[in-house]
């Protein structure tokens, strides 16, 4: 007959166990991203597309402007298309494997913007529809280049702005 083990010994195996394996697990997720990498390409194509989009609202807003009809402005709306496209398949490559996609939903309602925009453009919109698109295309402008100056100092760039 065999003798059972001294069950204070086993008690204290189990907890040993137990923390082991709390700790490996702990040390497992340290790895895990919820924030994807700061991207300077990113940062740098933001920056000049809302430049351009300011200064298209200048321009379509002025009473001065030679050509302010749709047809004389569809390349614009054809380069910001393109320009946020490219910047959805960047974030998509970015957030490929975390949990929620913020800027990747963010390029879409910024996508959305151009879309409106351009049908707005066609029916000759009065001052006050541009002024309030402006207000959208600054907001959505605003949530991106927050989101990208979070990733920015997150990543150990103090010197972010």
């Amino acid at each position: 007959m065999v003798l059972p083990a001294d069950p204070t010994r086993v008690g204290v195996l189990n907890w040993l166990i137990a923390i082991i394996l709390a700790v490996g697990t702990l040390h497992g997720c340290a790895g895990v991203n919820f924030a994807p990498n700061y991207d300077p390409v990113m940062d740098e194509v933001v920056t000049k597309l809302q430049v351009d989009t300011a200064s298209f609202f200048g321009k379509i807003s002025s009473s001065e402007a030679d050509d302010i009809s749709y047809a004389a402005n569809q390349s614009f709306y054809h380069r910001a298309l393109g320009t946020v496209e490219a910047l959805q398949t960047r974030a998509a490559v970015l957030e490929e494997d975390l949990p929620t996609r913020q800027l990747s939903d963010n390029f879409n309602r910024l996508k959305e913007q151009y879309q409106d925009l351009r049908t707005l453009h066609q029916t000759k919109p009065p001052s006050s529809a541009l002024k309030n698109a402006k207000k959208a295309f600054d907001q959505i402008f605003r949530a991106i280049l927050f989101h990208i100056r979070f990733l920015k100092t997150d990543n150990g760039d103090s010197t972010a702005t």
